[in-house]
């Protein structure tokens, strides 16, 4: 078992997040690089796109800062740079804006720009935290292909996407897929919001509890239901965005 923490919407001071880190077990915590910066452009009244208590507090900055001297078991992840679509978040009632490399209704950014959003991201995360982050986890789980490749010459080691179907993690080239599922759900990999671990911190310390890390994890060969798996996570997206599910 495995858990990721996407750190978006950190509605405490980061007790929930110490409380798991004393634990003294692998998991990852998910960055969104542009949430260390109150000051970035997506936070300012004329644009607002972000609430400004959604940017990482300074008790939360203090202790990430701590994490790779005290806390070596806990892998950090990266979530894009910005984790928001521009002409999806103009369409935000009807559409979820809060992804970045693959827009379900406007195509995919190009290869060179995705390595280019990754860079920035990852080189904030490094300035920021003194630790470089291992894990990307495409924002809202929306990738394609370029993504894959931009994530491998960046040099993550792993890589996730969402589990609809409970599959275990592969290898792809130099990265290993990882098929988050909800903590709510059976399955090997798991992923939570930070806020919603208030109301599942029991299942979150069970399935930390029960970790190992990554470098552990049986290597195995890509199959048909992993393609599945990913083929079916578009739909899914359009489904809910379509009020369907």
């Amino acid at each position: 078992m495995f858990l990721d923490v996407h750190l978006e919407y950190c509605d405490d001071k980061g007790e929930r997040l110490k409380k798991l880190a004393e634990l003294g077990k692998p998991f990852s915590l998910s960055l969104v690089p542009i949430f260390t910066n109150l000051e970035h452009y997506l936070f300012k009244e004329e644009y607002g796109v972000y609430e400004k208590n959604q940017a990482y507090s300074s008790e939360i900055i203090d202790f990430l800062k701590d994490i790779p001297k005290n806390f070596p078991h806990i892998m950090f992840g990266q979530q894009g740079f910005t984790h928001f679509c521009k002409p999806c978040y103009k369409s935000r009632k009807r559409r979820d804006p809060w992804h970045e490399n693959k827009c379900l209704y406007g195509g995919s950014r190009k290869y060179i720009e995705q390595i280019r959003l990754m860079e920035i991201g990852k080189e904030i995360i490094e300035d920021t935290f003194d630790i470089s982050p291992e894990l990307y986890a495409p924002p809202n789980h929306q990738h394609d292909l370029n993504t894959k490749l931009a994530a491998k010459e960046v040099g993550y080691k792993y890589f996730g996407v969402k589990g609809l179907l409970a599959v275990s993690p592969y290898v792809d080239g130099k990265l290993m897929i990882l098929p988050q599922r909800k903590v709510t759900q059976g399955g090997e990999m798991f992923y939570i919001h930070y806020d919603e671990i208030a109301k599942r911190l029991e299942r979150c310390i069970e399935i930390i509890n029960n970790s190992r890390p990554l470098s552990e994890v049986e290597k195995r060969q890509k199959n048909i239901f992993d393609s599945v798996n990913e083929t079916a996570v578009p739909i899914f997206k359009r489904a809910r965005d379509l009020g369907l599910r």
